[in-house]
């Protein structure tokens, strides 16, 4: 489990990610577009520009899940929110 929640304010907005094998792909793919690797099991902070790359990977997908993920990272772009990736 890995829990994402804007940097600047920790106990506002969050997202749980239950399954990270769902997402593995995105976070393969922004590794290897910029060697940002986020750590299911670590801390990783991730910047706006990180987080429209993902977005962009994910932008025809058709699980309900990486939708809802997506929209979260939307709206964390548009307020120009570092996120927290927080593994257990």
């Amino acid at each position: 489990m890995i829990e994402v929640k804007y940097l600047s304010s920790p106990n506002c907005e969050s997202f749980t990610i239950e399954n990270e094998i769902l997402l593995e792909d995105g976070f393969n793919y922004l590794k290897s577009k910029t060697g940002v690797y986020i750590d299911p099991y670590g801390t990783t902070r991730l910047y706006p520009e990180h987080q429209q790359i993902i977005l962009d990977f994910w932008n025809n997908s058709n699980s309900d899940e990486i939708k809802f993920f997506c929209k979260f990272l939307t709206q964390s772009i548009k307020d120009k929110q570092v996120l927290l990736f927080v593994g257990d």
